[in-house]
């Protein structure tokens, strides 16, 4: 008999210690009475088990092509397969990086069981080229408490131009001569509706045309194209030249493109002097002290077939004070060209003026004329700022 009641006391004292451990290792306060200690529980099972939870159709989404003119976006689709209500919220402090747009979020909390939208538009894409863009959002899930929804897709320019700069380095000027530039578009089709050629000097020498982009020379990331075919006529001035060719297509808004050209034209009379900078394509001073003036030298060689009777005189300066004095040509001993020496001047106390050649200040300018059938005028450009 005493046996029987000693083991069901250490039974009784066993259930206490096994509730008391269970509802220490739960996080709740112990208690004396077994009741107490097994609701106390029971609670925090509950409270371990009710929660919100974030789910989302999918954490990314893909909009394939996009055009630099499209502001595509995306709904993603939220749900709360928890039983508390879900709190979903923008990360504004990692956002600012991103080349996208939170068109909504949800203000209230999602209930269990309910779905909301969040939308995200892009606000630009970036280079050409695969993108993936994140939005970071903050919830109350305690599993999940930052989602990262992204956004991904192959970015295309609305007009691509091929080449983007057409550098010609040294022309022939007395033949005609001819080169292509491609420009491809992301619409299913694209029309040139205006050609300009922005330097009116040299713009007589250009002929430019254009004309749908056989399939062979389309660029395959691009819909539609056309083909630009410029010709530069006989008979450009010989030395530097630039033009610029604004071209307006049906594509990208009607958006202009501006196409910049750049070359040389070497022929039988070349200019040369020690102040001459390829780079500026121009006879370069620097600064000219008002008072004393400046002075550079300006030779023409002349080669070719007429070396020797190709006559040459100076017509004219812009600014009128900038001079150029001519002397009389020497041949060289292979008698193969000619050497036209000369000097370039600017008189003590011209103008406070400067000629930078640069988008604010043009190039002073030499005008040279010959009996020469292909270089009727030579025009040579120089810098200089006059300063006290």
């Amino acid at each position: 008999m005493k046996t029987w009641l000693l083991a069901v006391v250490c039974l009784v004292l066993g259930i206490v210690c096994g509730i008391s451990a269970a509802a220490w290792r739960a996080g709740v306060p112990t208690s004396s009475d077994p009741l107490e200690a097994m609701a106390a529980v029971r609670q925090a099972h509950q409270s371990a088990t009710e929660r919100p939870r974030f789910g989302v159709d999918a954490e990314s989404f893909d909009f394939g092509r996009v055009s630099g003119l499209d502001q595509p976006q995306h709904s993603f689709q939220v749900t709360n397969t928890g039983t508390l209500p879900l709190r979903v919220q923008l990360n504004t402090a990692e956002m600012a990086t991103c080349k996208c747009q939170v068109n909504s979020v949800p203000n209230d909390p999602i209930e269990p069981g309910a779905t909301a939208e969040v939308t995200i538009g892009l606000r630009s894409p970036g280079q050409p080229g695969r993108f993936r863009h994140v939005v970071p959002l903050l919830t109350n899930d305690p599993d999940r408490p930052r989602v990262e929804l992204a956004l991904t897709g192959d970015y295309v320019l609305p007009l691509q131009v091929q080449p983007e700069m057409l550098a010609l380095a040294r022309i022939v000027p007395d033949a005609s001569q001819a080169y292509q530039v491609m420009v491809f578009s992301d619409d299913p089709t694209v029309e040139v509706t205006k050609i300009e050629l922005l330097d009116e000097e040299t713009a007589k020498f250009f002929d430019v045309t254009s004309a749908p982009c056989p399939p062979q020379k389309l660029d395959p990331r691009m819909r539609s194209g056309v083909v630009l075919d410029v010709k530069i006529k006989p008979g450009i001035p010989s030395g530097p030249f630039r033009q610029t060719l604004r071209v307006t297509t049906t594509a990208g808004g009607g958006k202009p493109v501006e196409i910049p050209v750049a070359g040389e034209a070497v022929g039988d009379i070349v200019v040369s002097s020690r102040y001459w900078i390829n780079a500026y394509e121009a006879v370069t001073l620097g600064r000219v002290q008002q008072e004393k003036g400046a002075e550079a030298d300006l030779d023409l060689i002349v080669r070719g077939e007429r070396h020797n009777r190709v006559k040459v005189r100076y017509l004219r300066s812009e600014p009128s004070y900038l001079k150029v004095e001519l002397g009389e040509p020497i041949e060289n001993a292979a008698k193969t060209a000619v050497r036209w020496p000369g000097k370039l001047s600017i008189a003590p106390g011209s103008p406070l003026e400067a000629y930078l050649g640069t988008e604010g200040s043009k190039a002073a300018e030499i005008i040279l004329e010959t009996d020469h059938p292909d270089f009727k005028e030579i025009r040579v450009k120089v810098t200089f700022y006059i300063a006290k």
